[in-house]
């Protein structure tokens, strides 16, 4: 029973960080404290779902609109607060030929 009552505090604990990724949702976010991780809880399902590796800027831009910083190689998505602490999260995406190589979701 001990071992059930765990996991599914697990569960109900680690879902709440865990929400469907929503393009339009996803673009429409500004950091206000109804929606402070939205994104956070987006990234996962949007990474593990939308295979962003090899998706063009131009893809990407009608996926997740403007990135926060842009460069020539490499776009950076503010996510937020990541619900642990203070930290705050970010999606770095980098960009080889007009196409995405390799992306990061990192935690500061």
């Amino acid at each position: 029973i001990l071992s059930v009552l765990l996991l599914g505090f697990i569960w109900v604990n680690h879902s709440k960080y865990q929400r469907k990724f929503d393009s339009e949702r996803w673009k429409e976010w500004i950091e206000s404290e109804d929606q402070l991780n939205l994104r956070w809880q987006m990234v996962g399902p949007l990474t593990l779902l939308e295979k962003i590796n090899g998706k063009t800027k131009e893809q990407l831009l009608d996926l997740l609109g403007e990135p926060t910083n842009k460069e020539t190689n490499k776009w950076y998505y503010k996510l937020g607060p990541t619900g642990r602490g203070i930290n705050y999260g970010g999606l770095r995406i980098q960009f080889e030929q007009n196409k995405s190589v390799n992306y990061k979701v990192i935690e500061h």
